[in-house]
């Protein structure tokens, strides 16, 4: 097992959670089993640096792994893999089988629901944000990238990040205030992704009317990112209005021929009315 490149502690790689320790790591593939010793009841670490961390920077991340190892457990023996769809802890075909019955998620990763008849590029952009996978400034930044500002493209205030073009910009609070109105439903408010993506399930609508505000919301979310980016690459002007009325539009066309609700037209989509 990877140190460094492996994802074995914590929610990524230690080369993405600590990269200014990476750099000053002298052999980084080097094994997890070469970075720390034991002696009797003992657990100490074993580092290999070309000079000691010193700017701030680095000592913050080496706050930060060790907490990381503190709060990892460890034992004596080999590395080894067990099947957690079963209580013995051992693979065996009939437990997949049972584990499909039951429609079981042994994972801890959030399961995204995609929809049919939005287009994948707005499936697999809001799937990409949820896991932070988007290349915000602030992710570019953490990467070590030189960029002129880390400040959010659209509202120029706060550090560019996923949730906070998603739900803290002030171009997305106008366009979900807008949306919620539309909608006949209380203000949206999201501190994250996964908190607009799971925000239908506690609404008060019909069935329908919830699977097509959660497909609003998917659709809103790459709606914004692309305004966003019109705006870095080709300087384009923000305009609030265009984004909601994009989100409408695009939200009917998509929907009306592309979903088993065909009979739907603009009046009762206007009026996100689908009785």
């Amino acid at each position: 097992m990877n140190f460094w490149s492996d994802n074995w502690v914590g929610s990524t790689s230690l080369k993405e959670a600590c990269p200014h320790l990476f750099k000053l790591e002298k052999n980084k593939r080097c094994k997890a089993k070469d970075r720390f010793w034991r002696n009797g009841g003992s657990l100490g670490w074993a580092w290999d640096w070309h000079r000691n961390p010193s700017s701030a920077q680095e000592m913050e991340e080496w706050v930060k792994i060790f907490k990381l190892m503190n709060a990892a457990s460890w034992k004596e023996g080999t590395d080894s893999w067990e099947w957690l769809g079963d209580k013995d802890r051992e693979f065996s075909v009939s437990s997949v089988k049972k584990m499909l019955i039951k429609n079981k998620d042994v994972r801890n990763n959030y399961v995204m629901r995609w929809c049919k008849w939005v287009p994948a590029k707005c499936n697999i952009h809001v799937w990409r944000v949820e896991m932070n996978r988007i290349p915000t400034r602030g992710a570019l930044e953490r990467r070590n990238l030189s960029i002129p500002s880390i400040e959010c493209a659209l509202c120029e205030v706060g550090r560019e990040s996923a949730d906070h073009i998603t739900t803290g910009c002030f171009v997305s609070t106008i366009v979900w205030d807008h949306i919620s109105r539309w909608c006949k439903i209380a203000p949206i408010y999201g501190f994250s992704v996964r908190d607009m993506l799971e925000f239908h399930k506690i609404i008060k609508l019909g069935e329908i009317e919830k699977e097509v505000f959660h497909r609003i919301i998917i659709i809103g979310c790459w709606r914004i990112w692309k305004a966003r980016n019109e705006k870095v690459f080709e300087g384009k002007e923000v305009k609030v209005e265009e984004i909601i009325g994009d989100i409408k539009v695009l939200g009917f066309l998509w929907f009306n021929k592309r979903s088993k609700y065909r009979s739907v037209d603009w009046l009762k989509w206007y009026k996100f009315d689908f009785m």
